[in-house]
């Protein structure tokens, strides 16, 4: 009855410590909170805020269960839920108005970074999510992922026109902490960071500007502009740029490579009409948001107050054709002369 009593003792202890390694395991298999939380802080987004003088603050509401980032002075703020083994962020505005769209902004590439934050902790740096190719929607018991998302149109009158965004408004974010699901995710939908630009997304619904740089006769320089920033030196995006002979007519795409939208690069037309007015705009590559048509008109053609004449080949031309016509006179007279 004892070894009976040692046996049952075994098999008690047995069984707590594969519960105890079990428990272990699941828990090694997490991410924490406080980890995401330091990952924020010293995420590129926030090192942005800080040095444009307007620092984010990070709470972690553990009542609520809740993160938060913010800053009052430009009332930029996020809230996302949080268990054990996930993060989560809903937006339930009822109407998207042109000032929900344009403060979402923050919210979009806050959740962006907060997914590439999550993927460096659980060791896949140079990975980040194909946005392009997955519908995830009823993804999120697999994959540990759900992204649901709503497209907006809208605009806003003011005092200097009509201002338009359009774009897509995160309306449901979730993301698992649990290792092993982001490893399944990473495998369905994970793509090279160096081939997809993880912030591609937050950048399409950026609305760059474009202002007009130098004229000629004949050519008209342009600089395309987008308020986006990376801390990484290297780092640029690009902006094709397209030219109409009206400002409400057709705006064709102009030849060449695009042009940096953040690195000051300037693109030149050639070849115009003089005294000629040209539109143009601005959009992102792979974006769709183009930005407000800017015009500028090439300079007349120099007319040389004397002559009239606005060509200098033209000039040159006449003033040989009358010193050769003056040649030809004198000569004929001397022939004259000697008969």
């Amino acid at each position: 009855m004892f070894r009976n009593k040692l046996k049952g003792i075994a098999i008690f202890v047995f069984m707590l410590c594969i519960t105890f390694i079990a428990t272990s395991k699941v828990h090694a298999d997490n991410l924490t909170v406080d980890q995401i939380i330091e990952g924020i802080n010293n995420s590129s987004i926030v090192k942005y805020y800080a040095s444009s003088n307007y620092p984010l603050t990070i709470e972690k509401d553990t009542e609520n269960h809740k993160i938060k980032i913010y800053n009052n002075d430009i009332e930029a703020f996020v809230s996302m839920d949080y268990g054990d083994d996930f993060i989560e962020y809903e937006n339930d505005v009822a109407t998207i108005t042109y000032e929900v769209a344009s403060k979402s902004f923050f919210h979009d590439i806050m959740l962006v970074n907060l997914l590439d934050i999550i993927f460096d902790l659980a060791g896949y740096e140079d990975k980040t999510l194909d946005f392009e190719n997955g519908d995830f929607t009823n993804t999120y018991d697999t994959y540990g992922f759900l992204l649901t998302t709503e497209s907006y149109d809208v605009s806003e009158e003011s005092e200097d026109g009509t201002s338009s965004m359009s774009g897509d408004l995160f309306r449901h974010f979730k993301i698992t902490l649990d290792k092993n699901k982001i490893d399944t995710l990473i495998a369905q939908y994970g793509v090279d960071s160096a081939d997809v630009d993880p912030n591609i997304e937050v950048i399409k619904g950026i609305k760059p500007t474009i202002e007009v740089i130098k004229t000629t006769e004949d050519s008209v320089t342009v600089q395309p502009h987008l308020n986006y920033y990376n801390i990484d030196p290297d780092y640029d995006v690009l902006c094709y740029i397209y030219r109409s002979e009206s400002e409400d007519g057709e705006y064709v795409k102009l030849d060449g490579d695009p042009v940096s939208c953040i690195k000051e690069s300037k693109y030149i037309d050639k070849d115009l009409k003089s005294n000629t007015t040209y539109y143009y705009k601005a959009v992102v590559t792979y974006g769709s948001i183009f930005s407000d048509p800017v015009d500028a008109t090439t300079k007349k053609a120099e007319v040389n107050p004397k002559t009239g004449i606005n060509n200098p080949i033209v000039l040159v031309s006449a003033l040989f054709m009358i010193i050769g016509g003056s040649l030809l006179v004198v000569n004929r007279k001397r022939i004259i002369k000697q008969i």
